[in-house]
């Protein structure tokens, strides 16, 4: 399966892919259903969800929420490769999948961001004393 999404720049001379929310949930519509194990943090000050995903790029995770409703779209086309036997994702995963996190009422996922690096995305998501309504926003992938 081939990789159709359209990318842009958005640094000069700086390759920064951003993806488009609607070609990413048209790219995952009708796929077959598969879930990742997630490890939720509560801290003091955030939330922290930690999702492991080997085996992919940066560029190739779309985060964005929807008031405390996270969802994770994983677009690759090697998903399985660099396999470690025991691995989260089994080697039949499909190239493309969506994942939804619902988070605690007062999580504010208009200021939250997430790092990916040693094949585990960490999502930070600040938290408030009271509930949040947050309309559509988009996670930063770093």
């Amino acid at each position: 399966m081939s990789n159709t999404l359209a990318y842009t720049s958005a640094y000069p001379g700086n390759y920064a892919p951003i993806l488009q929310e609607d070609e990413v949930k048209q790219q995952c519509f009708n796929k077959k259903s598969f879930y990742l194990p997630i490890r939720f943090t509560e801290l003091s000050t955030l939330f922290k969800v930690e999702i492991p995903i080997p085996g992919v790029k940066r560029d190739e995770l779309y985060l964005c929420a929807d008031e405390n409703d996270v969802s994770l779209y994983v677009l690759s086309n090697n998903i399985s490769a660099n396999q470690q036997p025991g691995a989260a994702i089994p080697n039949n995963a499909p190239a493309c999948f969506d994942q939804h996190i619902l988070l605690p009422e007062n999580a504010d996922t208009e200021f939250s961001y997430a790092e990916y690096y040693g094949g585990v995305l960490r999502l930070h998501v600040p938290k408030t004393k009271y509930p949040v309504k947050n309309t559509h926003a988009r996670i930063v992938v770093y």
